[in-house]
């Protein structure tokens, strides 16, 4: 029977997604002689579920004094609980901020090495494994990270008729009924009342076909408990997320699956041009939620000024003064007046957050609720040797100033030789791969808002026809690439072309 599962959009979601993310975009030092230290020597210990957060802290702070760059964990069990860790008031783009309890405060770091040699670190309630705002060259390695209770329950559904539903919950997922209302019963002190409900196909491990979000499960539910097993879910949000990176992001050989969002999302961030001071400045403002906080630009910086109904660049210029007045507005300042035809509305975007390059390279993803890869960075970007089955589209090229407001334009985009199995077998997209910016039809004119986009030599094995769905590309390459009818699904709009390419330019297609 498909199982059903409770998930929490709260600052918790935040703590996966940054403990998956640190592991795959740290690069180590090059050429540093290691110093190491063993967290043993400061009071850790492995295998009986002490605490390890104070023997961390005094760890790092001897690194901080000597030196040492390399902080070891012998082969083992670790826990983690937040009782005794330090605070940090965090703004996470894509989540919420907040004060939070850190486990690993690596802000400011640089030329760091966290090795766990095969070590499994496991968290306990509301706490926040690594931050490393600002810091430089840290490499995390040779460790696995999970929560000994998490932030949502499952259940597997037994019976349904008009007026119940009858679950089997498993001991690891405590919960409580109050006043008639189901609530889960999160580590420590935290509480939190049916929010979302999402049906699995327990027999795939994986969103069942079709399924959509249930947020109106809370007025609707009664439950009867018996005793159940097995957790399916890996992560309540996105597994991991690249807010306004530089240098290279690289993923290989990663394995993402039955997380609650997408794989990886790579992005920048257009703030809204909100008012004109004078002549020389802009006022700008972050408009999503979950992106406040996350300053716009320095000193030095190119901003990138766009039209909000066409997204094209409009002008750019180098930013002499930043004035912060709080988490959502900034004043920028240039040394040359401002052309009048910029406007609220518009927005800005700035260049200096983009990573050089991005490899994604021999990943397997899919089971999860929505999506796989979304890019939408100006880099040299490769997606290749990956296997994809995503209940939604597996790479999405997009770009939205209106209401994630996630840049932007992308330049130079291969993906090769990858497979694709049976994706859109859910709800969160119309073709395997989808290239969708956030312009209305009338405003696709030339030139176009992405660039140079490859897909070559990948095999698509397909119940759902429709490989690619793409608008606004100036040079876009589908060639070489194999397709493969399967039956895994029933049959999903059988008369839907297999290319739907529009307001496009410089467009080849080759295939086998």
């Amino acid at each position: 029977m498909p199982l059903w599962y409770n998930s929490f959009f709260s600052a918790v979601s935040l703590m996966l997604v940054l403990s998956l993310l640190v592991a795959v975009t740290a690069t180590p030092a090059v050429g540093e002689p290691k110093e190491r230290l063993n967290v043993t020597a400061f009071g850790a210990h492995s295998g009986d579920r002490s605490d390890t957060v104070p023997a961390v802290r005094a760890a790092l702070e001897q690194c901080r004094k000597t030196g040492a760059n390399v902080l070891v964990f012998p082969k083992g069990r670790y826990d983690f609980y937040p009782d005794r860790a330090s605070e940090q008031y965090v703004f996470i783009s894509n989540n919420d901020e907040g004060l939070r309890r850190v486990a690993f405060p690596l802000s400011g770091c640089t030329g760091l090495e966290i090795d766990g040699q095969g070590s499994e670190f496991i968290f306990h309630g509301v706490i926040i494994p690594f931050v490393l705002a600002g810091a430089k060259q840290v490499t995390v390695r040779n460790l696995s990270i999970d929560w000994e209770q998490t932030f949502h329950t499952e259940g597997t559904v037994v019976s349904v008729d008009d007026n119940a539903v009858e679950l089997t919950i498993p001991e690891q997922f405590p919960y409580k009924v109050v006043n008639e209302r189901f609530q889960h019963m999160g580590a420590g002190k935290e509480d939190f009342v049916l929010g979302n409900m999402l049906e699995f196909d327990t027999q795939r491990r994986e969103t069942a076909f079709g399924a959509q979000d249930n947020y109106g499960a809370a007025d609707r539910l009664q439950v009867v408990v018996r005793p159940g097993s097995g957790r399916i879910v890996s992560a309540t949000a996105d597994a991991t997320h690249f807010v306004s990176c530089r240098g290279r992001i690289k993923m290989t050989d990663c394995r993402f699956e039955n997380q609650k969002d997408d794989a990886t999302n790579v992005h920048g961030i257009y703030t809204r041009i909100t008012g004109r001071p004078d002549a020389y400045s802009v006022e700008v403002r972050l408009m999503h939620g979950q992106q406040f906080g996350i300053h716009p630009a320095k000193v030095g910086h190119t901003m990138q000024f766009v039209k909000g109904d066409t997204l094209l660049p409009a002008y750019q210029a180098k930013v002499t003064k930043v004035r912060a007045i709080n988490k959502e507005f900034t004043i920028l300042t240039f040394a040359k007046p401002l052309p009048a035809t910029l406007t609220p509305n518009d927005a800005v975007l700035d260049l200096y957050w983009q990573p050089t390059d991005v490899l994604i390279k021999g990943c397997t993803l899919g089971s999860n609720r929505a999506r796989g890869f979304l890019i939408s960075v100006q880099s040299h970007v490769v997606i290749e040797e990956c296997t994809f089955h995503t209940p939604g589209a597996a790479i999405l090229i997009t770009g939205d100033a209106n209401y994630w407001f996630e840049s932007g334009p992308v330049r130079d985009v291969t993906v090769r030789n990858n497979r694709f199995i049976d994706c859109n077998y859910g709800v969160w997209g119309s073709a395997a791969i989808e290239i969708n910016p956030e312009i209305k039809p009338e405003h696709r004119q030339e030139p176009r808002y992405h660039r140079n986009i490859r897909i070559e030599n990948n095999r698509f094995e397909v119940f759902f026809p429709r490989l690619l769905r793409a608008h606004s590309v100036d040079g876009l390459r589908f060639t070489g690439n194999t397709v493969v009818p399967s039956n895994r699904y029933p049959a999903k709009e059988p008369t839907t072309p297999p290319l739907d390419i529009r307001d496009c330019s410089h467009v080849i297609i080759e295939n086998k």
